[in-house]
Parts: structure tokens; sequence; C-alpha cells
């Protein structure tokens, strides 16, 4: 029996590690996320959110997303088009 299935049953809790994420990580991944929803993601507000900025790259990084046409821009709202999703895996390498 794996280990966490061991804790499970013995009434623990089955998780083994954490990790801790600074404001830029979980802005970023909060990105990475988000744009695997339908609405995609709201940058500002996930900046004022996470009282984080985008680094530079990672911003160049959307705009060539966009500019490829795998993301679409609306204000400063981001969501995948039908071909960025097929390769959103891929684009969330580059971001995190």
């Amino acid at each position: 029996m794996f280990e966490y299935m061991k804790k499970i049953h013995n009434g623990q809790s089955a998780m083994c590690g954490e990790e801790n994420l600074s404001s830029d990580q979980r802005l970023r991944e909060a990105v990475v996320f988000g744009l695997r929803m339908n609405r995609g993601v709201d940058l500002e507000g996930l900046q004022e959110r996470y009282q984080a900025a985008l680094t530079p790259e990672a911003q160049e990084r959307l705009e060539s997303f966009v500019t490829g046409g795998l993301l679409y821009r609306e204000e400063s709202r981001l969501s995948t088009t039908p071909r960025g999703r097929m390769v959103l895996d891929e684009m969330a390498g580059y971001l995190i």
C-alpha cells in the first residue's frame, strides 16, 4: 500500500510536504492556470491580488503569444485562442 494511503487509513494527513511560493511565483502560476479557464485571466486583477508584477521577460513572452495568435487580449484580460489551447502546456513552460 502506498504511504499516503496508509496515512489516510490511519486518520492522518496525507500531506508529505509543502511549498512556499513568493508573490511573483504565485502570480505566474495564477496566470498559467487561469489561462486554462474559458474566461482567461485578468492580468491587472491578478497583479493587484498578489501585489506583484510580471517580469518584463514574462510580459514580452505573453505579447509574443498574442502576436503569434496563441493568446487573445481584450484590455487587461488574456485568454487562449483555439490554437493556443492546443499548446498551452508548452507556453506554460516559458512563463513559470
